[in-house]
């Protein structure tokens, strides 16, 4: 297996668990009232000669709302996601990951008392052939004016089949995250300019193998939890200055099943990802633009092993034909970001961001076989990348323009590189980055960073009514 395309399929499945931005979709659609609304993602993740790798989604979504009374408001709100990713490579090896639901939700906001709200929303989601019961539930008490304290409660889901083919060799295996959430969030306005913001989650998922029509089935198990703090001093008219520290831990496992016997596994998955951030924005000076500067660091760590009795007889695997292989990571990254908020006419906007980063990468990946049943090691490979440091930019522009109910807005984002430096290899020459074939026998170099990768662009229309 290629290092790119396991990055791509663990870094995807990590997208599809708790942390997305579809919860935040859902909410932003939902704070628009009355709509009809589409939108549309592609993502160009690698794109050179001879390996390609996209990444697209759409979604069409409709709200009804009605205000019984000042401060409340029921909805109905029906949606549809597609999501694809496909990556075609060398080695007559392709991956195509999709997901598709289609979910109906009704959401109830309304104040219970002087010092209660309530925010509650339950949905019925139909994917790979499972319909599942999602509920969510935010309740928030402000005893006193200066304090607010919110308890978050609910159940959700995710869902993706993953295809892969060799040759003419087809594997077609669902994936589904079912997980329960938990939270409790605190805002303290100690002044009238000085807020204090922590939350605390935790996460559990929920063990479950997915049925398939196929052969083929998996399941997925483990948890997690998010912290955070922050601290904003603000200033009406002027500015604020905001700092936060956050840090997200979690840690399961990944079964892959043939006729309901396991034939591979991801045995470890843990990562953890700390951030500290300030954000500046100070009107006088900086004219409405926004500083931020972040540091992020990630660590993680995979194992596991694929049999290949599936694809051949027993007696061929009982001779050595299973793959182990374990993967680390550890990064640095550093982030500065600098953006604006401009008001075209009375209904336009255009929000331009340029973000500019430095990462510290340190990945490994090897891989072998037993060199009998399960014992000895055989065909040993290993990868260390020879990245020392990589600086790069994004450039960020956001435009949008009403008419009458029509609202049209359009996201463009283009990832460039700045520099490279590599480490110097070692005598022995062990230390080299991950080649495909092709490259590794003529002895050329490939830069892998083109200005026709890293490219995203989101469209979105949607009808107010």
């Amino acid at each position: 297996m290629r290092l790119r395309s396991l990055i791509i399929i663990f870094g995807l499945l990590l997208a599809l668990t708790p942390g997305s931005d579809a919860a935040a979709e859902s909410v932003e659609l939902i704070d628009n009232g009355r709509s009809l609304t589409s939108s549309f993602r592609h993502y160009m993740f690698i794109n050179h000669d001879e390996h390609h790798s996209r990444f697209v989604t759409s979604r069409v979504g409709g709200i009804l709302e009605s205000t019984p009374y000042k401060g409340a408001r029921i909805g109905w709100l029906i949606s549809d996601n597609r999501l694809n990713l496909r990556d075609n490579g060398l080695n007559k090896t392709n991956i195509n990951i999709t997901h598709h639901d289609k979910s109906g939700s009704v959401y109830i906001d309304m104040p219970l008392f002087s010092v209660l709200e309530l925010r509650t929303r339950a949905t019925v989601s139909r994917s790979i052939s499972r319909t599942q019961f999602i509920f969510g539930t935010k309740l928030s008490y402000t005893p006193v004016e200066a304090l607010l304290l919110t308890v978050d409660i609910g159940k959700n889901s995710k869902s993706l089949f993953l295809d892969s083919s060799y040759d003419t060799e087809l594997i077609s295996i669902p994936f589904s995250v079912d997980w329960y959430h938990y939270g409790l969030s605190v805002r303290i306005k100690l002044h009238e300019n000085l807020t204090l913001f922590s939350v605390v989650n935790d996460i559990d998922l929920m063990e479950d193998i997915i049925p398939n029509d196929e052969p083929y089935s998996s399941n997925i198990s483990g948890s997690g939890n998010y912290r955070y703090f922050g601290i904003m001093f603000e200033k009406t008219n002027r500015g604020y200055v905001k700092f936060s520290v956050s840090q997200v831990n979690g840690g399961g496992k990944i079964n892959l099943h043939y006729d309901n016997v396991r034939f591979g596994q991801l045995s470890k998955i843990i990562g953890n990802l700390s951030e500290w951030q300030c954000d500046v924005s100070y009107n006088p000076v900086l004219r409405n633009w926004k500083l931020s500067f972040e540091r992020m660091h990630f660590a993680g760590d995979l194992s596991g092993n694929v049999q290949s009795w599936p694809f051949g007889d027993q007696l061929t695997d009982l001779l050595g034909l299973r793959r182990n292989f374990t993967a680390q990571a550890d990064i640095v990254l550093w982030k500065l970001t600098v953006d604006n908020d401009f008001k075209i006419g009375r209904n336009g906007f255009f929000r331009p961001a340029l973000n500019l980063f430095r990462a510290y990468p340190d990945m490994r990946f090897s891989h072998w076989q037993p060199a009998f049943l399960v014992f000895g090691v055989a065909d040993l490979q290993k990868y260390v990348s020879n990245l020392k440091r990589v600086d790069f930019g994004r450039l960020f522009i956001s435009a949008g323009k009403k008419w009458n109910r029509f609202v049209l807005s359009c996201d463009i984002s283009q990832f460039f590189p700045i520099k490279i430096t590599k480490f110097e290899s070692d005598d022995n020459g062990t230390s080299s980055a991950p080649t495909e074939p092709a490259e590794a026998s003529n002895g050329s170099k490939k830069n892998p960073l083109k200005l026709n990768s890293g490219r995203n662009i989101q469209v979105r229309l949607q009808y107010l009514f």
